[in-house]
């Protein structure tokens, strides 16, 4: 056989063998990054649902926690506004153990998607710890300005918090009452109910939504809680009523940190 046949075949060799070699290592740095990012087991903390369903626990002392969230909102059945995005950035801290703050900032209404539609601060107490009672309590104290109609409306909120734990699976029931402080009659109240299981891991979770006459969903979601304490909550929702959304996608990460070491 020729040398130069027998070259060919070594540097063809060579060459498939570092192809090889170079799909080995991408497929161990893939392994690896799912290792990394795989869903870690979930500590007894706050955890609202998707789309502000509170729950009982509160941010630990001293842990804080940025949220990014997105929502779709698909409007085109009822013919007064049209479809569009919203989204807001919040943060959390914990004051103690036992009570926390939030705030909030929104941009995205029916007239544009990056137009500023208010914002939101809260402070919330839970009473006693987990368990103690039948049905965990808390209580929340809002301020929210929200755009409606083309002009910020402002209103103070209180908020009842009810939840239970019966095994792996998390009940959570939400009363508020909000009073307007720019003029108008009272609003009516809101209500929110939400189931979940698990505890760990990957865990589902649905929500009902009955936040006004044109604002009445259900929403089913996901949730994958990482490594280094970020979370993805992601789900699909639809309106059930005529004036409500037709559907209604939505997103969340959120990241976590500080808080005691212990």
């Amino acid at each position: 056989m020729p040398v130069h046949f027998v070259i060919c075949e070594i540097n063809e060799h060579i060459l498939f063998m570092e192809r090889r070699m170079m799909s080995s290592r991408k497929i161990c740095t893939c392994i690896l990054f799912c290792l990394w990012l795989w869903p870690q087991v979930a500590a007894a903390h706050k955890d609202d649902y998707l789309d502000e369903t509170f729950v009982y626990q509160t941010m630990e002392k001293g842990t804080i926690s940025l949220e990014y969230r997105s929502r779709y909102l698909d409007r085109s059945r009822d013919g007064l506004t049209g479809s569009y995005w919203n989204n807001n950035l919040s943060s959390e801290y914990g004051l103690t153990d036992s009570t926390m703050v939030e705030s909030r900032l929104a941009w995205g209404t029916p007239e544009s998607n990056s137009q500023f539609n208010g914002g939101f601060a809260q402070i919330r107490h839970r009473f006693g710890d987990e368990g103690e009672y039948f049905i965990d309590p808390a209580i929340a104290f809002e301020y929210e300005s929200e755009r409606e109609n083309g002009k910020l409306n402002n209103r103070l909120t209180t908020m009842l918090v009810l939840s239970k734990d019966i095994g792996d699976f998390n009940m959570t029931f939400n009363y508020a009452q909000p009073f307007a402080l720019n003029g108008g009659g009272t609003p009516r109240s809101q209500r929110s109910f939400g189931i979940r299981y698990p505890r760990h891991g990957i865990r589902w979770s649905i929500e009902y939504k009955d936040l006004a006459v044109d604002k009445r969903y259900i929403l089913p979601a996901v949730q994958f809680s990482f490594a280094h304490d970020a979370s993805l909550k992601l789900g699909i929702g639809k309106g059930i009523n005529a004036r409500s959304p037709r559907f209604l996608i939505a997103g969340l990460v959120e990241v976590e940190f500080g808080g005691d070491d212990e």
